[in-house]
């Protein structure tokens, strides 16, 4: 027998806060295949040359559905993407997002 990672966190979305602040937002697994421990948000510069490097990445608690980037500069765009993890380990990435934080809607 064999265990099954989380499948990806649904309907990510993302939502300007401030002009340095993104709210990330997402609905549990649809198949979470376990108890979901916990979420991680990947932040990255939506550029050619960030594409290269780690994305930024925050835990938050499995109860917590969102997650607010703070500090981002004005005229960047950022793409998120969010995993859910079980004991098992960490599951497929969601579908990405990208949005500036000076972009309204």
């Amino acid at each position: 027998m064999y265990f099954l990672v989380p499948e990806a966190p649904s309907a990510v979305k993302a939502l300007v806060m401030s002009g340095e602040s993104i709210l990330i937002s997402w609905k549990p697994p649809i198949q979470p295949n376990g108890v979901v421990s916990q979420y991680t948000v990947y932040i990255r510069e939506d550029s050619e040359k960030a594409k290269e490097e780690e994305p930024k990445s925050q835990k938050v608690p499995p109860f917590q559905m969102s997650y607010e980037a703070a500090g981002l500069e004005k005229n960047e765009k950022y793409e998120f993407w969010v995993t859910a993890s079980t004991n098992i380990g960490e599951g497929v990435p969601s579908r990405s997002v990208t949005l500036a934080p000076n972009t309204r809607g």
